[in-house]
C-alpha cells in the first residue's frame, strides 16, 4: 500500500478521476436536455413527465459525481496516511545472536 501511495497516479483515486472526468460530459449533457425540457413543457411541446425524468437524471448524474469525489478524497487521504507511515518508519536490524 505504501508503495502504491510514493508511485502516486495509481490506485483508486487515478480511477476516480476517470470516471469523474467521463461522468462530467453526460451531466453537461443532461443538464442541458433538462433546459430544453423546461422551456418546452410550458408551450405543451414536451410532456410533463419528460421534465421530471430529465431532472431525476441530473440529479442522479450529480450524485454519482459527487460519489466519485468523495472516493476520490478517501483515497487520497489513504495515499498520504500511507506516504506519512512510509517517512516515519525506523527499519532496525535484528539482534545479533552468538
Amino acid at each position: 500500500m505504501a508503495r502504491q501511495a510514493e508511485r502516486g497516479g495509481s490506485g483508486a483515486g487515478a480511477v476516480g478521476f476517470k470516471k469523474k472526468k467521463s461522468a462530467q460530459p453526460s451531466l453537461a449533457e443532461a443538464q442541458r436536455r433538462l433546459y430544453d425540457a423546461v422551456k418546452l413543457v410550458p408551450k405543451k411541446l414536451m410532456a410533463a413527465q419528460e421534465l421530471d425524468i430529465r431532472r431525476d437524471k441530473v440529479n442522479a448524474l450529480q450524485a454519482n459525481i459527487e460519489a466519485i469525489e468523495a472516493k476520490i478524497a478517501a483515497s487520497q487521504a489513504e495515499s498520504a496516511k500511507a506516504r506519512y507511515n512510509v517517512e516515519h518508519v525506523t527499519v532496525m536490524a535484528p539482534p545479533m545472536v552468538m
